[in-house]
């Protein structure tokens, strides 16, 4: 999927399995409906996108807004400012971005863009512009150890994605790559995966046709995932030795 900065997107709730941060807003609205999320660029890896909850709760954060800043006034702050909300229009209907919740995310657990009438959906240039300045000015405060400017833990879920897109380049070197050298990095991958869900999309950066055939046809033949497992590992065993076997074939006959 082509991630593009400044539109929507749904999150898988994957996500919300791995990371486990008690303080991401649910990835379901009054419970039952998937939200979608306004997404941006991290400033310093291309792989990370940072993703702003949406709310159309306006009147509740206006409140919380103004409060903010009649706080600042009476403190005698001249220009009292709140980095952690912004109020913008999607579709012509106003919503509250809650910078304060946002949170990282890689692709791979982006599972759908948000259309209407089978168009991206986006927002004025105006509202983009602010929403990605004052996210990014609290991402540096937060940097800074000023953590209670968002109520996730920012810093450990950025730390999870870099561990996540650390495994994709394993996956990526050993079977796109041939550097054998990661194979018992992908084995613990595969025996540390959440799910069936979460092998698949481990699997998906395998270019490799046919092993990736082998792999898809041990993940849709058992619904066990202690099983999936153990036979994922031992055709890895299996593929590599065989390669290798032909390798050391292929010398003898030059010789």
């Amino acid at each position: 999927m082509n991630i593009q900065q400044g539109y929507f997107y749904f999150i898988s709730d994957l996500y919300f399995d791995r990371v486990q941060d008690k303080e991401l807003l649910q990835n379901k609205e009054s419970g039952t409906k998937r939200p979608a999320y306004y997404c941006f660029k991290d400033s310093n890896n291309n792989r990370i996108f940072w993703f702003v909850p949406i709310s159309s709760r306006v009147e509740k954060y206006k409140k919380i807004y103004n409060h903010k800043i009649q706080k600042q006034k009476n403190k005698g702050i001249k220009k009292p400012k709140v980095d952690t909300i912004v109020f913008g229009k999607i579709s012509g209907k106003e919503n509250v971005f809650l910078i304060q919740n946002m949170f990282p995310v890689i692709d791979k657990y982006i599972i759908d863009t948000f259309l209407r009438k089978n168009a991206l959906v986006s927002i004025d240039d105006k509202t983009k512009k602010e929403i990605n300045l004052k996210a990014n000015t609290v991402l540096s405060l937060v940097n800074k150890g000023i953590k209670s400017m968002v109520f996730p833990d920012v810093l450990k879920l950025k730390g999870i994605m870099k561990d996540e897109i650390l495994k994709q380049l394993e996956i990526e070197d050993i079977f796109n790559n041939k550097k054998l050298t990661f194979i018992d990095e992908f084995k613990n991958i595969i025996s540390n995966a959440i799910n069936k869900e979460d092998i698949s999309l481990y699997l998906q950066y395998i270019k490799d046709s046919n092993i990736l055939s082998e792999y898809t046809n041990i993940l849709n033949s058992s619904d066990d995932i202690t099983k999936i497992k153990t036979d994922i590992i031992l055709k890895t065993d299996e593929l590599f030795n065989v390669e290798e076997n032909s390798d050391e074939e292929s010398n003898e006959d030059e010789v």
